[in-house]
């Protein structure tokens, strides 16, 4: 586990200064508000390096047989759809219907393997209402993270107490693939972190937002 700990550290050290020359170049800029901790205008988007460690740690570890890999594979193609969206979103700014749409269409595909695999314990109708609310809490929980992202060293804070804490549960009830994502999840945050506190030089920006917000749930 320290390994995957360590290239997840390591890599987003050495991608997130990458992005940052790249979105200074693509003029991906997240420009001042009253909420926000910074004076100056700074990149945003600076998650792709977060999302490119995180997931080879997550690949390490599946590579190693530390973790199933179905269940792998379910948490890297959902999260990663989320990522994409978020770039694009970062890069483009999406209105809010096509946003809350594809937000949505990536949470229902988070939520699916869940419904259909708890099919013989409970009936349709109580799936399908679960199913519901949980779409619903993934999309909120997504887009309260990514309201934090304004303000200097919130957002990995918090992903390094979130992992932290997941990396803890897992271990101790024996559930890899929540201590593997929970060790992902801060060691990618703990790398990212001096990129954005105490001054931003960048923003985890939607795309960064939507991984580590997904990887939570």
């Amino acid at each position: 586990m320290r390994g995957v700990a360590f290239l997840t550290f390591v890599l987003t050290l050495a991608f997130t200064p990458l992005a940052i020359w790249i979105l200074q170049r693509l003029r991906v800029i997240d420009v001042p508000t009253e909420r926000s901790s910074h004076v100056v205008q700074t990149p945003r988007g600076g998650g792709v390096g977060v999302f490119l460690g995180a997931v080879s740690g997550l690949i390490l570890a599946g590579s190693k047989g530390v973790v199933e890999a179905g269940s792998l594979k379910t948490l890297l193609v959902c999260s990663s759809f989320f990522a994409i969206v978020g770039l694009i979103d970062d890069v483009r700014t999406l209105n809010v219907r096509p946003r809350l749409a594809a937000q949505a269409a990536c949470a229902v595909l988070f939520v699916a393997p869940w419904f259909f695999e708890n099919g013989p314990a409970l009936s349709v109708g109580l799936r399908a209402a679960m199913a519901a609310a949980a779409v619903v809490w993934v999309m909120g929980y997504l887009n309260v993270f990514n309201f934090m992202d304004g303000i200097n060293g919130i957002s990995a804070l918090h992903a390094i107490l979130a992992g932290g804490t997941l990396a803890f549960i897992g271990h101790v009830e024996n559930h890899r693939i929540v201590e593997v994502c929970g060790v992902t999840i801060a060691a990618a945050a703990l790398g990212f972190l001096p990129y954005n506190f105490p001054r931003a030089r960048v923003f985890l920006g939607d795309v960064g937002s939507y991984f580590i917000g997904t990887a939570i749930r």
